[in-house]
């Protein structure tokens, strides 16, 4: 009792309009929030709370960081033009702050997702040059291969994987490269030879962890061009919930828990599928691997998830999981019309374009 009457007194000597006292207020306001849109209106109030703090100060430590919160709160709002605006106004006033490498990431991040992938490689070869010590850099190169994934210039992402893999031959940055470029021949219809590059890996990496990582990549492969068993069940209400997959949709099936720690990143993914391929043509299902029916309900609406979630209470043991010898997470499949699976975990990122390309893909197909 005491502990609370402290945080209380606390909070009474906080000015109501200082930066402290708007975070606190945020974080009641998000712990409060039983809805994926309750928290975002917990999110526009913050905003325009932080907005009207950066009309008062434009200085200073709390200045930065208000500016950081800012661009971070559009980018939860799916805001990218605001958010961009925000990280090149931190990065005007503060070029010099000990995180300016972090906004530079962010400002591109948000750039990405808004479709502006040539701004964004701007922003990752800015910190490169500015900033060649900071343990972002590899990130950043990474991304830039990345963003060409994503405008469908295949031959130019790999040429830039290809350049990170030699230069860093014979050290572990070789290895993240070679993984992250399969993907990316995969994305391409090239996945024979993102294949080689995973067996490569297995052969030659000395690092246990990566070699078994990218030994579940080549099992999880092993779904490519077969057919996508049927599921059934039913979802956390007890309705019933089925897929066939071969039905003449495109099918996005991905596997989720909300103790994973992309839980949602990757509802905020498969929602801007759902919005971007609204019209009947592209089906999203889930299949949760939890066991507590009324925690996973909960978490499920704070997340937005309103398409169809398969639980049946057995973890991973259940028959869903099981028909996909679901090994781990991530586990994201696109599936053609007629039932096929295509492409297997096609993601890098938080705002998944490069899935929604593999999606758009299959729904170009006659």
């Amino acid at each position: 009792m005491k502990g609370l009457l402290l945080v209380a007194a606390i909070l009474a000597l906080q000015d109501a309009g200082s930066l402290e006292a708007i975070v606190t207020r945020h974080k009641t306001a998000v712990l409060k929030a039983k809805t994926f849109d309750e928290g975002l209106a917990a999110a526009r109030v913050t905003l325009a709370e932080i907005e009207k703090f950066l009309e008062k100060t434009r200085e200073g430590e709390p200045a930065a960081r208000a500016r950081y919160i800012a661009a971070d709160l559009c980018a939860r709002l799916e805001d990218f033009a605001g958010a961009a605006s925000h990280a090149r106004k931190f990065l005007e006033a503060f070029p010099n702050h000990v995180q300016a490498p972090l906004v530079r990431i962010e400002l591109a991040h948000a750039l990405v997702a808004d479709g502006r992938e040539g701004e964004a490689r701007e922003s990752y070869e800015a910190l490169i040059k500015n900033h060649p010590e900071d343990p972002r850099v590899l990130e950043a190169r990474l991304r830039i291969a990345q963003s060409y994934v994503t405008e469908k210039r295949d031959d130019d992402a790999i040429r830039a994987f290809e350049k990170i893999r030699a230069e860093f031959k014979g050290k572990p940055e070789q290895w993240v490269a070679a993984l992250q470029e399969s993907i990316a021949f995969l994305i391409a219809g090239r996945a024979g030879e993102g294949r080689g590059l995973l067996e490569e890996a297995v052969r030659s990496c000395p690092d246990p962890a990566t070699v078994k990582y990218a030994e579940r990549i080549l099992t999880n492969w092993l779904w490519i061009g077969r057919p996508a068993p049927p599921l059934e069940g039913k979802d956390v209400k007890g309705m019933p919930v089925r897929s066939d997959f071969a039905n003449d949709k495109v099918s996005v099936l991905y596997f989720l828990s909300s103790t994973f720690e992309f839980f949602e990143t990757e509802s905020n993914v498969m929602r801007r599928i759902v919005r971007k391929f609204g019209d009947g043509k592209v089906s999203v299902l889930g299949v949760s691997i939890d066991t507590d029916a009324a925690k996973l309900e909960t978490d499920l609406a704070r997340a937005g998830v309103t398409w169809p979630v398969i639980f049946d209470e057995k973890g991973p043991e259940g028959p869903a999981p099981a028909a996909f010898q679901t090994k781990g997470l991530p586990l994201v499949l696109v599936i053609d019309r007629k039932g096929i699976v295509r492409y297997v975990n096609p993601l890098f990122s938080r705002h998944g374009r490069e899935l929604a390309r593999c999606v758009e893909s299959l729904v170009a197909e006659k």
